[in-house]
């Protein structure tokens, strides 16, 4: 009896082997989460890439840690992928504005995302096509530093031009002005304020009345070091950004620790 009851245990033991075996044997499986990061690179465009381009050539000078490390020991400048897949946005005066790779010059200050695995090589990285090309040419930033304001829309009273905000969330300079404060803010903005909604990893241009309670937020302001909230409040916003992917407000909100 225990022959037998050992007999059937090994058979069914080979039979789940037989059926794990297709995977194991090369069958493709989607890849699990987390293991594609977004590669950043930020430099100066060599050549003018031209109408619908497949490539961009870059002279890189910065970029995010995984995108450095990648780099090291590259000769410059580095040839990225471009085509049906890359958005190209050209930023004037801070507003994000849709383009082509036409828009594109020689000179011209480029930020270049490419979505990789993590342990991509520089070779793979530069194989597939950039995501997305941002041209900062024109783009003018107000002096001082960044205070960056997260959380949810409260109001928007479009007479007094004001937005009131839930802030859970900022980079150090924010979080240290919001010491002792009331959670719930109110923001001024005037003609000059940017307002961005995005929409499938893509900027628009937004008015201000068509921000809704529940709307999820960054509002940035700029200011001299160690701001008072009450100045911060009161000076005009820079930018206010509707469902901004996070990639973006994280690495502001990684900037100045002082």
């Amino acid at each position: 009896m225990a022959g037998r009851t050992r007999l059937l245990l090994t058979t069914l033991a080979l039979a789940a082997s037989a059926v794990a075996l297709p995977a194991a044997a090369g069958i493709a499986t989607a890849a699990p989460a987390g293991q594609t990061q977004v590669f950043e690179f930020r430099g100066k465009v060599e050549v003018a890439p031209g109408p619908n381009a497949t490539q961009l050539v870059v002279n890189v000078t910065g970029g995010s840690r995984p995108a450095l490390k990648a780099a090291l020991g590259a000769t410059q400048p580095l040839t990225f992928a471009t085509g049906g897949q890359t958005k190209w946005t050209l930023y004037d005066a801070g507003k994000p504005v849709l383009g082509a790779s036409k828009d594109v010059a020689a000179g011209d200050p480029v930020t270049v995302r490419v979505r990789a695995p993590r342990s991509a090589s520089l070779a793979d990285i530069l194989a597939r096509q950039a995501s997305f090309v941002g041209d900062y040419v024109n783009n003018v930033r107000p002096a001082g530093r960044q205070y960056l304001f997260g959380g949810r829309a409260s109001a928007v009273d479009t007479t007094a031009k004001t937005i009131t905000m839930t802030v859970a969330w900022g980079n150090w300079r924010s979080l240290h002005a919001m010491l002792g404060a009331p959670i719930s803010q109110t923001f001024h903005y005037n003609a000059q304020t940017i307002f961005v909604t995005w929409k499938g990893g893509l900027p628009r241009l937004l008015t201000p009345d068509q921000i809704s309670a529940g709307d999820p937020l960054k509002i940035r302001v700029f200011g001299p070091r160690a701001a008072s909230l009450a100045s911060l409040t009161a000076t005009a916003a820079y930018k206010v950004h509707d469902r901004e992917p996070a990639s973006l407000s994280n690495k502001d909100a990684a900037s100045g620790t002082e």
